[in-house]
């Protein structure tokens, strides 16, 4: 019959990596980060468009309407960039 030896290196107590607690872990963390990226982006965007409103507002405190939109169109004109038209609703 064999002998068993006894281990030549003692067990460690604390692990040399910490597992997993399941397989998907690191797949989770990194969709968490793609969703908090895009949520701080979708914020920035909202926040600017509230800014634009407000300084349009404040504006057409000081300006007529029919004045803004010449304003608007001639520095489209000035610019050469399409006009965004928007969708009649059905």
């Amino acid at each position: 019959m064999k002998k068993t030896k006894s281990q030549r290196y003692p067990t460690l107590t604390r692990p040399r990596r910490e597992k997993l607690p399941w397989p998907g872990l690191k797949d989770k963390k990194h969709l968490m980060r793609v969703v908090t990226r895009v949520e701080k982006e979708r914020r920035k965007i909202r926040a600017n468009e509230i800014w634009a409103q407000k300084q349009i507002a404040r504006v057409l405190e000081y300006v007529s309407g029919e004045t803004a939109i010449r304003l608007v169109l001639r520095e489209v004109r000035i610019q050469r960039r399409p006009i965004s038209r928007p969708s009649k609703a059905p």
